[in-house]
């Protein structure tokens, strides 16, 4: 655990994590996205709010974590932040989430759009912490 929490990073790490997700899954990449996971525009815009609660709950856990393990394997440089960044997308989600959508017939391109916005907010969280830690 490091010394002290760096709060503030973990706060832009969520915030941004939010914004990312709203382009991502907005006008980057929202229709496809929706027409893979069958929904409609009409479904989004009358959907609950809980998936947003949790997206937010996640953000804030996964900002957290993240600067325990960054710690731990010892970042002590953009680089550093960056190759703890990848290493977990690519050791813990990438992977995982690969084998998932292969057991449930989910295509290729469902698992690159979610799987890869998760890589740009770990490589934009580390881009975070390497400014507000170091």
């Amino acid at each position: 655990m490091p010394e002290t929490i760096p709060w503030i990073a973990i706060a832009v790490s969520v915030i941004a994590n939010m914004i990312i997700g709203m382009i991502w899954f907005g006008p980057l990449f929202g229709k496809k996205w929706m027409e893979l996971v069958g929904l409609t525009e009409e479904d989004v815009k009358n959907g609950s709010m809980a998936p947003m609660i949790v997206s937010f709950v996640g953000a804030c856990l996964t900002a957290f974590i993240y600067s325990v393990l960054s710690y731990k394997m010892g970042a002590d440089s953009l680089r550093g932040f960056i190759e703890t960044s990848f290493w977990i997308w690519l050791g813990f989600m990438a992977i995982s989430s690969f084998t998932n959508a292969s057991f449930a017939g989910r295509t290729k391109s469902l698992w690159a759009i979610e799987s890869f916005y998760w890589l740009i907010s770990w490589l934009v969280m580390a881009i975070i912490f390497s400014f507000v830690v170091l």
